[in-house]
């Protein structure tokens, strides 16, 4: 496969360490790539790193994925699985940390008692939604929050819209 030599050829050190802890011979090293994306998407980077991390793991866990696919280690279930799981936590840290960072510029959307954060809820539309990702697939996301209100705890305050809304541009240039 032309995709996986390039992938390899592209991304070697994270396309062997995950090699080496099991990502063809086990499916368990691949279907949860949480740890691994939890490592590597972190505060502060650029828009630049940011990017780049996020291909470099897209691409590598992808490499696992198609081998098991091609060799017939895998279900078409498993590959879909994988590749839904995949897409899941890189969607989720993504928003965690673009999050984060808008809540030292703005402060956080809180709820009216002030006791939690008010999520940003995030569906999967599509395929993505009916677990049925493959290797071409695009994400077809769905975004919405509770209600309205003013951010609190940063040194400006601005409606939950805005404060969402910017959240969600920058995911979206990201992903």
């Amino acid at each position: 496969s032309d995709f996986i030599a390039n992938s390899i050829f592209m991304y070697p050190k994270l396309c062997s360490e995950l090699l080496s802890q099991g990502g063809v011979s086990d499916p368990l090293g691949f279907l949860e790539p949480k740890k691994v994306v939890s490592e590597q998407i972190v505060e502060g980077l650029s828009d630049f790193e940011m990017k780049h991390r996020l291909r470099e793991i897209r691409r590598s866990f992808m490499v696992m994925i198609a081998w098991r696919d091609l060799t017939g280690r895998a279900e078409i279930e498993e590959v879909f699985s994988a590749l839904c799981s995949l897409a899941e936590c890189i969607i989720s840290r993504t928003i965690e940390v673009v999050r984060a960072g808008f809540i030292k510029m703005y402060g956080d959307a809180i709820s009216d008692d002030g006791s939690t954060p008010l999520p940003l809820l995030t569906f999967g539309m599509g395929k993505l939604g009916g677990e049925e990702l493959n290797f071409s697939s695009d994400l077809d996301l769905m975004f919405c929050y509770p209600y309205d209100g003013e951010t609190s705890g940063g040194s400006r305050s601005i409606s939950f819209k805005e404060f969402f809304s910017r959240i969600v541009q920058r995911v979206t240039n990201l992903l």
